[in-house]
């Protein structure tokens, strides 16, 4: 018998930098910043680099916050959802991440030696060996079982190498409040999506809010990440990342890719 495990989607995050002419060509029309700018700007995306920089330099840390996302049915008709989640990271082989929301209740716990998923919704869970590392490990859950969670790249080496790759406009759109916080707020369009950052100002310049908008789906899906609350010090505590099968957990074996029909994702069978 094939069980689903859903996992939460959540996202990436990134930055802004002033450009006053892009203020006043605001004032004077109400197009959409990004919309009016041909070119791509330098101060925006250099933020951008420094604030992935910054989270790079984190041996550890938490975010917590809040998610919703689209789902487009028949006819282009969108779904919104929503739900909470929190993520532990200690580089370079520990992370711990929860989402709970309209229709996942999910845990991930990543050990150094292998990943495993739960399902609480389902009362199943299964457990992938791993690299020792956190970026092997993303790398292996996506080219292999087809598995991705966007939110989990925060603790990547690489964290945001990809974000300004194929941009094609970029704009600084100016400050903003996210939950009572002064950020900078930057807007950037490629082929086939676009992306609205929110950074916070100052000397910890960490994403707290991100909207993603498909461009290549007539329903013009979106997706948002508001993280609410962070640490760089976050408390530990002795087996973190163990994962404990509680009675009437099932353990079920993941399908890879190559092994399952186009259209099952991230099915498993019962052991």
């Amino acid at each position: 018998m094939k069980r689903k495990i859903i996992v939460a989607l959540i996202a990436l995050a990134v930055v802004a930098f002033p450009t006053q002419s892009l203020f006043a060509a605001q004032e004077m029309s109400n197009e959409p910043a990004i919309s009016q700018v041909e070119t791509r700007s330098a101060g925006a995306e250099n933020l951008v680099i420094s604030m992935t920089t910054y989270m790079k330099s984190l041996p550890q840390f938490y975010v917590c916050g809040e998610i919703n996302y689209d789902v487009v049915y028949k006819e282009n008709n969108k779904i919104q959802y929503s739900g909470v989640f929190d993520y532990y990271v200690k580089r370079p082989g520990q992370f711990q991440f929860n989402a709970k929301g309209d229709i996942q209740n999910t845990q991930v716990i990543f050990d150094g030696q292998s990943v495993t998923v739960y399902d609480a919704n389902k009362a199943v869970y299964g457990i992938i060996e791993t690299p020792s590392t956190i970026d092997g490990t993303l790398d292996l859950a996506l080219s292999e079982y087809g598995i991705r969670l966007p939110v989990l790249d925060l603790a990547r080496s690489s964290f945001g190498d990809n974000i300004l790759k194929d941009v094609k406009k970029s704009a600084y759109v100016g400050l903003s409040d996210v939950g009572g916080i002064t950020c900078h707020h930057v807007a950037l369009a490629k082929e086939n999506l676009t992306i609205q950052l929110w950074i916070e100002a100052g000397e910890t310049p960490i994403p707290r809010k991100v909207l993603i908008t498909s461009k290549s789906n007539p329903a013009m899906p979106s997706w948002s990440c508001v993280i609410s609350d962070w640490t760089p010090t976050p408390k530990l505590y002795d087996g973190w990342t163990t994962f404990v099968p509680k009675a009437g957990m099932k353990k079920i074996e993941f399908l890879k890719s190559s092994d399952r029909p186009a259209s099952v994702i991230n099915y498993g069978k019962e052991n």
